[in-house]
């Protein structure tokens, strides 16, 4: 009956994207909440920061550069400018993978924007913004443990952070920058 009961959740998790747990025991939660975990690792992660929210939709790889998509929304209410990549300081966008091997961005792109360092954007409350981070990373690499995206609105000088775990690169045809 257990093992039932937990398939259905997976399934109903899977399909639908949350389930009511109120009724579950804390083992049965525990469970769901891992099982979660590990079917996010290849889709969609969100984080919120600052009022604002990344949602990395994934990453493609071509021969040596991956990149590496990510809508970013802002939740204020407020127009923001929007800084993000690297600067000139220790501050960089960067890729771990496995192994604990750092790969700094080599270009971001914020909408139609694009530089080597960094770009800026102004966000307007609730409208997307597609980021691209490009990275030079060798071929036999198919994953990051960890993608580090550095950022700084204008309002808040004090440069941040939002990572993203776990993330498989797919395959694409092209690897243009």
């Amino acid at each position: 009956m257990k093992s039932t009961f937990l398939n259905a959740a997976f399934t109903c998790n899977v399909v639908v994207g949350s389930f009511l747990i109120s009724s579950l025991t804390q083992a049965q939660t525990s469970v769901i909440h891992e099982f979660k975990l590990a079917s996010t690792q290849n889709t969609s992660q969100i984080v919120e920061d600052n009022d604002i929210k990344f949602q990395l939709q994934g990453c493609q790889r071509g021969f040596k550069i991956v990149n590496c998509s990510i809508l970013i929304t802002n939740l204020s209410d407020k127009n923001e400018i929007l800084h993000a990549g690297n600067s000139y300081s220790r501050e960089n966008s960067r890729v771990f993978d496995s192994s604990g091997k750092e790969y700094v961005s080599k270009q971001i792109q914020l909408d139609n924007r694009k530089d080597r360092m960094f770009a800026r954007i102004n966000i307007i409350k609730d409208v997307p913004i597609k980021a691209i981070l490009s990275f030079e990373i060798p071929p036999n690499i198919q994953s990051a443990s960890t993608i580090e995206l550095s950022y700084w609105v204008n309002r808040r000088l004090k440069k941040h952070k939002v990572n993203f775990y776990n993330v498989n690169f797919t395959n694409s045809t092209s690897s243009s920058m």
